[in-house]
Parts: C-alpha cells; structure tokens; sequence
C-alpha cells in the first residue's frame, strides 16, 4: 500500500505508521462517496446466536423503557441491518459532527433501500471534553453560537460525566456570547422540558430533530444509549454459557485475560488504548466515573491512581445488582465485545475506532488462545475484521456544508453534490485523524 503525494499529509502519515483507518479508507479514495456509503452498510445475517438474541432482548428492554414510539420485531430489523452507528457521543443531533454521523449513516441506508437506521450515543463521556474553547454534550455550538444546555455550573460540569448528572434533568438553554439571540424552531421546542435524567432528555429531544428535518423524512433513527450496555451485561451474566460470564465469573479466564490485555498495551503493537483505561468497569463516586484496576493477587477492583477499594467480586448477583443501580458501568471494550463482536454486528465508527477495535479483537483472540471461553463460532466473530467500518462526519469533512437553521438548509441539493464526489475530495485535510500521531 504506496503513499501519495496526492493524499492528505495525515492520511499519508497514517500509512506510514501502519494504522488500521488508513489501510480502511485507502482503496476507496477514488470511489464516489455514495460508492463507498453503500460499501459499508452489511447485507443480511445468515445466521444469528444466543449473543444476538441477548442483544434483541436488550434493545426490546431499552425500547419499551425509553423510547416515545416503543419499537417491535427488533430480532427482524436486526438481521436484516446488522450494524449500529457507533460514533457519537452524547449530544443533540444540532451539534454538526453527530448530525453529519447520523446523516451519512442514513444516507447509508437509503443506498440499500433500508428506512431505517441504529444508532448508539455513548453517555459515558465527560460532561466538559475541551475547557478552551468549552466543548462537551452539553455545550452546544449551533447557528453561528455556543449554548449551554442546562443550568449545571461549569465546575460541576468538569467533575461529571453525562451519564451521571443528577436526576430530574431540565432544558434551561442560554447562550454564553448572545444572551438577547432569540432561539430556533428545535431549541424553542425543547427549552423548559423536564425529563428523569439527562440520557432520557437527549433522546426525546433527538427524536424529536431527527422527526423534524425534512431531509431525513422516510428514515427512522432508532437510538441507544449506555443504558442499553448495563441492560445487556446483565442478560449475559445470567447466562452461564456466555463468554462474558465465564471472563468475568472464571478467575483463570478473567485474570488471563488481564494480563493478555495489559501486555498488549505495553507493547508496540498497541496504537489506541491508553494504559489508564479499566479492566471491564468505571466506577461511579458522586458523579464522576473512576477507572477501575484489578488486582490480581486479592480478585478486588481498585480506583486507578489512587488505588482506594473500588469493588470485589464475590458472586454474579453482587455484578448484576450494581450494574442496575448504576454503581459501575462497563469500559468501552467490553461494550464493544457485547454489542458487535460477539453478536456479529457492524459498528460503523469515526477515526479512532478502526485502530481500537481492531486491538481489542487481537487481544479476544490472544486471551482465547490461552485460556479458552470462546466457542469456534464466537471465534470467527471475534476475528471477524469486517465488524469494524469508517463512516460519519470525517468522510465530508473537505465540504463546506454548515448547520445554520436546519430547517431552511437545502441539504438534499449539498448531500447530492458531495455524494458524487470521489472520498479523496470530499475527505479534504482529513485534519480530524491528527491526534491519533501524536
């Protein structure tokens, strides 16, 4: 595989360094974006297993809880369009990145006469990403503006997480530079709407968006949260064949597993996964989200860094119950695990997850090797490279297509023109994929 002058300085950086997203994006440069949007969204499953029917239990559960349209026949939707977009963070649909990772995501579907999509917002994320300027789920920048979306003081904002900010969550939206700037059509709908906490919020009110653009008329968003991953763990640990209950309940696979893992990190092979990240769980003190650490020769959890008792694992309803009160939620690799690589859905993702999710295959397949949990079928699964796509935002970022009142943007005529573009053109600098050289 030959860099290019041609080719974005990143995108060639990335080649030289060997990165998964780079090898991904490469041999469609010279494709039309619609060539390519088409290429990734999966054809029908073949078959399915006792992780695919978990998951369809799961997205039954999260639906009849959550969802203002409870949705049906979840095992038939799911065969039929095995993957979930997997690029967002928690935000409204109003933020541009995550518009454009639903939109393309969308497009995807029409492309393959499919009308409806799956979508994961991961609420784990840090209330405050960036302090300079200020960004994070709930700093929206939107029309030209930058609004807050609730009342929470910017301190409290830095020592949250979004999937623990306090309960009885209300929309008091306000601009931080244009207190006077009258608000749009979406932003008038939802200020002063109160909800049980802030996912539930962010989900009616993407709802409520995605319903309202006429662009994405004829495509219905399904959407998830976190919530959805806790929900799943627990089905899965109460089935004693799973191989999520025999890494966490098996102390030789578990602590096999730990060791795969760390090592790997440690190694040159590693490209993705930051050495501070939990084995298997965060932890929730306040409303901050803790990374959990095993410790090997006592079987107990630590908080990473300042090594306090975080949790031990004494039986799997000990798990259960403090994944149902929201004490621990899973790290993203066990996430991925349980919602695409066990099930055999494709997780259509952004710049890092290429690299990361490829490394966390590669650690399944070591850690198997060893100590066995996974059934040949689950193995191919595991090793299954094509469960990883690159979709979203990044994919436009060379075109100049701005979220300015999206009621009144023509974005059927701006989609059309970057749809028949080659990848080359419509990617531009590919500047988004920066930070992974760093």
């Amino acid at each position: 595989m030959m860099s290019s002058p041609l080719m974005p300085s990143t995108l060639n950086e990335l080649l030289k360094h060997d990165f998964i997203l780079a090898k991904k994006i490469y041999p469609h440069l010279n494709s039309p974006l619609k060539k390519y949007l088409k290429y990734i969204f999966p054809k029908p499953l073949k078959s399915k297993n006792s992780s695919f029917d978990l998951l369809v239990r799961a997205m039954e559960q999260f639906s009849q809880r959550h969802h203002l349209e409870p949705v049906s026949n979840f095992s038939k939707l799911l065969i039929n369009t095995p993957c979930i977009q997997q690029a967002d963070h928690s935000n409204l649909l109003l933020d541009r990145e995550t518009f454009y990772n639903n939109l393309l995501h969308a497009e995807s579907a029409r492309l393959n006469n499919c009308d409806y999509i799956f979508t994961s917002q991961c609420s784990i994320v840090s209330c405050i990403t960036r302090r300079s300027p200020i960004f994070g789920p709930t700093i929206l920048n939107y029309n030209d503006d930058v609004y807050k979306v609730f009342d929470d003081s910017n301190r409290t904002l830095k020592d949250s997480n979004f999937c623990t900010l306090s309960s009885s969550r209300k929309f008091e939206i306000s601009s931080l530079y244009n207190p006077e700037k009258s608000k749009d059509f979406f932003l008038q709908h939802i200020d002063g709407l109160s909800f049980a906490t802030a996912e539930q919020a962010y989900l009616y009110a993407n709802e409520h968006i995605w319903n309202n653009i006429k662009y994405t008329k004829g495509i219905k968003r399904i959407s998830f949260d976190e919530t959805l991953i806790s929900e799943l763990a627990i089905l899965h640990l109460r089935d004693i064949h799973s191989p999520f209950y025999k890494l966490i309940m098996d102390k030789d696979i578990r602590d096999n597993f730990i060791k795969t893992k760390r090592s790997y990190v440690a190694s040159k092979s590693n490209k993705s996964i930051n050495s501070s990240y939990p084995d298997f769980f965060w932890l929730r003190k306040k409303n901050k989200l803790r990374a959990l650490k095993l410790d090997l020769n006592t079987s107990k959890f630590k908080i990473f860094q300042t090594n306090e008792d975080g949790i031990s694992i004494n039986s799997v309803d000990d798990i259960i119950k403090l994944l149902e009160e929201k004490v621990i939620y899973l790290d993203r690799m066990m996430a991925y695990f349980l919602r695409c690589l066990l099930p055999n859905i494709v997780a259509i993702g952004g710049t890092s997850q290429q690299d990361y999710l490829n490394s966390y295959q590669e650690i399944f397949q070591l850690a198997n090797e060893k100590t066995s949990f996974l059934n040949d079928n689950y193995k191919k699964s595991i090793q299954n490279k094509d469960l990883s796509q690159f979709g979203g935002a990044p994919l436009i970022e060379g075109k100049d297509i701005y979220l300015n009142n999206i009621q009144l943007v023509d974005f059927e005529q701006q989609i059309k023109e970057s749809l028949n573009k080659n990848l080359l053109e419509t990617i531009g600098s590919f500047d988004c994929a920066n930070y992974l050289l760093s």
